[in-house]
């Protein structure tokens, strides 16, 4: 008995694309609202109606720097008859401030959904079936024109990759599904 169909070829794709993130957008995760969005079955993010949710207010991180990434490794055990993604995203944020300090601290203490924006304008989430647990490394080089500021290593498991995020569920100031808070931001204080 087959367990899998494929049903699709690729074709090799047009050198249109390029590599980066240009933001994420944290916010905390709750098992009680995300469980009834999941769609197992489905690369996008599908919603069983308007009714069936409450929005997730986020909140934007913008990133520059090369050494963001998000990687996702499938993991495979023919023993175990199991599959499943483990999602990790890396981000550096420059400037030690009070205020990120006070973020980080609470996003250590629970689980996150992250969205993440690449330069493509291309949006997934990650963390949406069990959160992300977030780790901060802090650093000051040793010379002017060294590192000051955070690191963070977030990671998690998934049964599937992170979905893809379209329309009305992109983070918008208007409401949807995610609800970017982008009034409040971190001082430099």
């Amino acid at each position: 008995m087959a367990c899998t169909s494929v049903n699709l070829g690729r074709n090799e794709s047009c050198k249109d694309s390029v590599g980066g993130i240009k933001n994420i957008y944290i916010g905390s995760w709750n098992s009680s609202i995300w469980g009834d969005l999941i769609s197992a079955g489905s690369a996008y993010l599908e919603l069983i109606s308007s009714n069936d949710f409450s929005v997730l207010d986020v909140y934007k991180y913008e990133l520059k720097s090369d050494a963001n990434t998000f990687e996702e490794t499938n993991e495979v055990s023919n023993e175990n008859q199991t599959s499943f993604w483990t999602q990790t995203l890396t981000v550096n944020l420059k400037k030690q401030t009070i205020g990120t300090q006070g973020e980080i601290m609470k996003m250590s203490k629970g689980q996150v959904v992250v969205v993440i924006e690449d330069y493509n304008g291309t949006y997934r989430v990650a963390g949406l079936y069990r959160g992300l647990d977030v780790q901060a490394n802090t650093t000051t080089g040793g010379g002017m024109g060294d590192m000051n500021g955070y690191t963070l290593t977030m990671t998690g498991v998934s049964p599937v990759p992170a979905h893809f995020v379209t329309g009305s569920q992109v983070p918008s100031d208007g409401g949807g599904l995610f609800d970017l808070q982008d009034s409040q931001v971190i001082s430099d204080n």
